[in-house]
This record gives C-alpha cells, sequence and structure tokens, in this order.
C-alpha cells in the first residue's frame, strides 16, 4: 500500500546546519525533513548469507535527535542510516544492517545529494561479511511528492498513500493510491 503522505507542506526537524544557509544549499532554513524514507531494491544475498535482503522495501527513518544530519531506523528486523553529511571523509552515505548487525549495504555520495538520489552498493563481491551485494538504494523526503500532489490537485483529504519504484534503478517512478477515492495512478518524472 505505501507510506501515508504526510499533509502539506510536509513534516519538519532540526536543521542540518551542513546542508542549510548559510553553510549548504539543499534545504532552506526551517525546511530539513523530519523524516527520510530510503527504499532498496536488486541486493543480492551472498551464499553463505543468513537472511534474505529486503529488496522492494521503504523504510521511513526519522531525524536522530543528536545529529540533524543523520536519519535512522533501527527495527527488529533491519537496520537503516542515511547521513547527508559524514565527516572523514566528507561523504553522504545509506547503510543497511540486518538487526544481527550483518552488512548489507553501503553507498556513498556527495554530500547533501538531492532527493532521489540513487546509492550503488560498493560491496559487489561475497567476500566475508557481506551478506549481501549489488543493488541500490534511493533516498527521497516527500518534497517531490508534495510537489505533484500540489501540481495535479490530487485529494489529500483522506488517506493517500504513496509507493516508489525505479526504471533501470535510476528513473522514478510515482505511485499515488487512494482506497476511498478509487484512486491509484503513476508518475514517471525523470
Amino acid at each position: 500500500m505505501g507510506q501515508i503522505v504526510p499533509a502539506p507542506p510536509g513534516e519538519f526537524g532540526s536543521d542540518c546546519l551542513s546542508c542549510s544557509p548559510p553553510l549548504g544549499t539543499r534545504w532552506e532554513v526551517g525546511e530539513t525533513p523530519a523524516f527520510v524514507y530510503v527504499y532498496f531494491s536488486e541486493l543480492v544475498k551472498c551464499p553463505a548469507g543468513v537472511k534474505a535482503p529486503p529488496n522492494g522495501q521503504t523504510f521511513k527513518l526519522p531525524q536522530d535527535i543528536s545529529n540533524p544530519c543523520l536519519w535512522r531506523s533501527i527495527g527488529t528486523s533491519w537496520d537503516v542510516i542515511f547521513n547527508a553529511r559524514g565527516f572523514a571523509p566528507d561523504e553522504s552515505f545509506v547503510q543497511l544492517n540486518d538487526s544481527a548487525g550483518r552488512f548489507h549495504f553501503r553507498g556513498t555520495g556527495a554530500i547533501c545529494p538531492a532527493e532521489y538520489t540513487v546509492f550503488p552498493n560498493t560491496a559487489v563481491a561475497c567476500l566475508v561479511g557481506n551478506e549481501s551485494i549489488g543493488g541500490t538504494a534511493a533516498v527521497y523526503w516527500m518534497d517531490e511528492v508534495l510537489d505533484i500532489i500540489s501540481e495535479y490537485n490530487i485529494p489529500t483529504e483522506s488517506q493517500l498513500f504513496y509507493e516508489l519504484f525505479l526504471i533501470d534503478n535510476v528513473i522514478p517512478v510515482h505511485k499515488f493510491t487512494n482506497r476511498e477515492r478509487t484512486l491509484n495512478i503513476k508518475f514517471e518524472i525523470p
């Protein structure tokens, strides 16, 4: 079914100073997202792996209280982290471990990445310690979703759900559903 779409203008947390003025340009002051979503696809379980990777799943990560440039979801099955700016080395990253701490995914990129940035997994060979290899993680925070809702006048007064799919692991496809209004539409916006 997907995630419930928050009411416009969205949910905001504390400013990530590295990505907000005066230091950064990703989010305006007061508009750092309170939640970030990470969608995993095409991870391949290693032969010695214990647990199958969460392909096709989206995780909702709340902003960390002590580090506003970090979002994490520590769960009973999966631990997911997104850091918009990690230091030494200066990069952003997405990481996925199972709840036992076994490594499945780590992707790195430029600091303060754009919404719907796709991170490729740095693990490409089934070495000791790798549970999964390959695959991607797409990171988003509902800005584009709320823009689409506004632009296309999609009704939001009842529960509107959103799902992300990727074409060729790069192009996002946005799917909106609402059972009450028998709504089921998809947008491909390159």
